[in-house]
């Protein structure tokens, strides 16, 4: 019975060795950071401190792209290196550490079969990881270890569209750890949101010539010259600011203000991608202009 028992532990140890993944390369990829790719397609990079930064097609797993599936980079590692799985277009899964600060710019280009990117703290830690350019990650689901919401109070319907637009850099919550789903929105907010969208473009001039210029926060002051400059937005007549406060950037703005103010930025957009000025879809009155 014994000597059964050690046969079939024997053999069960000689299977396992049999079908392990087995390593099909492995090298540096950093002053302490090494890697190795499997014959199952797993490509792990592990050590301590930065990866080395590739430019295209120098990753010493290039001539692999193909056979790669999935991607795990191990704690320790502090970032992901310029170029470094551009082109690896088949991973479909990606796992992050806790000790990663930074993914360099194109590290993760053309890497269009993407599923999942595994992370192992929470939004706002993913949030404060500096990303650079060319990393899009497709239509990836962020999948956080850690399920701490970045706020307090966003558990309704919204839930879902509040962290698409805070992961955006679109929106923002307040010092309090809330973000006021609620609440209404001032025009100047809502200009910011779409400056936000467009990247934040250096303004130098914040000056307005709005006769209610002094009623806009200097939070606000870039994003709304910037509304002004791209046409998003306009002025009442001199004559109704004055005499109508509540048309102040600080005042909630209506479905309409908004819908305005948000076709007017679409076809702003729309027109720069084909160099072709857009008809916007109406021309609203005087009285109905974002400011």
């Amino acid at each position: 019975m014994k000597n059964r028992l050690i046969g079939t532990i024997c053999a069960a140890v000689m299977l396992l060795a049999l079908f392990a993944p087995m390593a099909m390369a492995d090298g540096v990829c950093g002053e302490s950071v090494s890697w190795t790719l499997t014959d199952a397609g797993v490509l792990t990079v592990f050590g301590t401190g930065e990866m080395t930064n590739f430019a295209a097609g120098e990753a010493p797993w290039y001539a692999e792209r193909g056979a790669v599936r999935k991607l795990i980079v191990e704690n320790g590692v502090t970032s992901v290196g310029i170029g470094a799985f551009s082109g690896c277009g088949l991973i479909e899964t990606v796992t992050l550490p806790l000790t990663l600060g930074r993914i360099g710019d194109g590290a993760f280009d053309d890497v269009y079969a993407l599923k999942n990117i595994y992370y192992a703290g929470s939004i706002t830690q993913w949030k404060a990881i500096d990303i650079g350019l060319g990393n899009s990650f497709g239509s990836a689901k962020l999948v956080c270890a850690d399920k701490t919401e970045p706020f307090s109070d966003i558990s309704g319907w919204y839930h879902d569209y509040i962290i698409t637009c805070y992961m955006a850099d679109i929106v923002n919550g307040r010092p309090d750890g809330t973000f006021g789903p609620e609440q209404n929105v001032t025009r100047a907010q809502f200009v910011m949101m779409l400056y936000n969208m467009g990247g934040r473009p250096e303004i130098s001039d914040t000056s307005l010539g709005f006769a209610d210029a002094n009623a806009v926060s200097a939070v606000y002051a870039a994003a709304v010259k910037w509304g002004v400059k791209a046409g998003i937005i306009t002025g009442f007549p001199a004559a109704m600011t004055s005499a109508i406060t509540a048309r102040s950037p600080n005042a909630t703005a209506s479905r309409l203000t908004l819908w305005l103010i948000s076709e007017s930025f679409r076809a702003t957009r729309t027109a720069a991608s084909s160099r072709t000025q857009l008809p916007r879809a109406a021309s609203p009155p005087p009285f109905c202009r974002a400011f």
